[in-house]
């Protein structure tokens, strides 16, 4: 029998997401590790320079911010502990995911499934049309399939996915120092890093809607700061229009198509 386990990472000091993932994933009887996230920002410069390949991310500076960089390092701290502990597979969830009572029987259906060098996303988006093909896809629970991308190039989110040892053994040799985001799928696959990348659909895994805590908008600034303000203070009718521009952008970013 394979073994996995379900991984989530959490940030510390981000209370309330702690809050809102351990009572979602009780609810549904999942058992679970709460990871604490790499905050950067408690990095000594020696520690952070060790870690981080500064020349590679400065001309990505706009997009991989310093959460950007906790985030890959705090996946790579999982990979780390799944070949630690010499699990076969394992579930791994960022801290604002909503999930359904059926991950349970998509997670045993996958184990009969996944290459030995493989990342299946569970959720995912792209700038792009999401284009899936049926003929090559195989099912699972329920409405439920699992789905070769087109063109996984443009994938993108590591917010929920299924990954197997070996591509955590190979991406824990690759990683460091970071040189990139968490979710830079086509360049793994691109590089031999991972053998396989597939999607589950209909996307079993949708996200909260927490604030990201990657902060592409810089805190500091003032528009960082003053939507950190309406957030925080839910302030009408600004709050109300927030949440409303990010559901219409996710639901921009994560427009499939299923091809022959």
């Amino acid at each position: 029998m394979m073994r996995y386990k379900i991984f989530v990472i959490n940030l510390k000091r981000d209370f309330a997401r702690n809050v809102f993932i351990t009572n979602h994933l009780n609810s549904l009887g999942l058992n679970f590790t709460l990871v604490e996230a790499i905050d950067v920002l408690g990095l000594t410069p020696a520690v952070y320079k060790e870690l981080v390949d500064e020349a590679a991310i400065a001309p990505k500076v706009k997009w991989l911010t310093k959460g950007a960089i906790g985030c890959a390092l705090s996946h790579l701290k999982v990979y780390e502990m799944i070949v630690r502990q010499d699990l076969d597979y394992a579930l791994v969830l960022e801290d604002d995911c909503l999930l359904d009572n059926t991950t349970a029987f998509i997670l045993e259906d996958l184990a009969h499934n996944l290459a030995l060098n493989e990342v299946v996303l569970l959720h995912y988006r792209s700038w792009k049309t999401i284009h899936l093909a049926q003929a090559r896809s195989t099912q699972l629970t329920g409405k439920y399939r699992l789905y070769e991308p087109q063109k996984p190039y443009s994938l993108g989110s590591a917010v929920a996915y299924v990954i197997t040892r070996e591509a955590c053994r190979n991406l824990s040799g690759f990683l460091l120092p970071v040189r990139g985001s968490s979710d830079e799928w086509n360049r793994f696959l691109r590089e031999g890093i991972i053998k396989s990348i597939r999607c589950v659909y209909p996307m079993p895994i949708d996200t909260a809607d927490f604030k990201s805590s990657i902060d592409y908008v810089p805190p500091g600034s003032l528009r960082g700061k003053l939507a950190a303000f309406i957030d925080k203070n839910k302030i009408f009718p600004a709050y109300q229009y927030l949440h409303y521009r990010r559901r219409k952008i996710k639901r921009k970013l994560q427009k499939v198509e299923l091809t022959d």
